[in-house]
C-alpha cells in the first residue's frame, strides 16, 4: 500500500479499507485533550468519543453546549477556559 498523503488522505484511505489494507492505528502515548461542540455538523460526538480507544495516555473529553463547529470563535471565553485548565495540569 502506498504511504496515505497527509494533506488529504480520504481517497487513499478509502481505497486501503476497500482492499483490506488499512493498518492498525498507533496508539498515542501524550496526553490529549478533546473538545466537541453540540451542534458540530462535521464531527459527530460519538467520533469525538471514541478517540479514546486510540490513546494509551491520559484521554479528556469536554463537549461544548449551543455552538457549532467553529466553536474556539463562536465560545473563546468557554473555550479558553477549558483549555487553561488543561494546559495548568499538564505543564
Amino acid at each position: 500500500m502506498q504511504r496515505l498523503e497527509k494533506a488529504n488522505p480520504v481517497p487513499n484511505y478509502l481505497l486501503a479499507v476497500l482492499g483490506g489494507e488499512l493498518p492498525e492505528p498507533v496508539q498515542i502515548q501524550v496526553p490529549t485533550f478533546g473538545i466537541w461542540s453540540s451542534q458540530d455538523e462535521v464531527l459527530w460526538e460519538s467520533q469525538m468519543q471514541n478517540s479514546g480507544r486510540y490513546i494509551s495516555a491520559e484521554w479528556q473529553y469536554e463537549k461544548i453546549a449551543d455552538t457549532g463547529h467553529w466553536f474556539m470563535l463562536e465560545q473563546p471565553e468557554q473555550t479558553n477556559k477549558l483549555l487553561l485548565n488543561w494546559l495548568k495540569k499538564h505543564s
